[in-house]
């Protein structure tokens, strides 16, 4: 996979979430990134992550996370 340019997949994500009046489960992110990315799943493997809930814990920036889990 080529150079991850995080600041571009925090933006990618962010507005995910924000087309989201209710929120996203991380079934729904994961879904629609791929639906939006040409079948590429967000790469929070190559990003130093055990899960993609791990990821967006680190973005404090860019979600909350809220509900069971967290």
């Amino acid at each position: 996979m080529p150079d991850i340019d995080v600041e571009v997949l925090k933006q990618e994500v962010l507005s995910l979430l924000v087309s989201a009046k209710n929120g996203l489960t991380e079934h729904e992110l994961f879904t629609d990134f791929r639906m939006f990315n040409a079948n590429r799943d967000l790469p929070y493997k190559e990003l130093g992550h055990r899960s993609l809930l791990d990821l967006l814990r680190s973005w404090p920036d860019v979600c909350r996370l809220q509900g069971q889990g967290t």
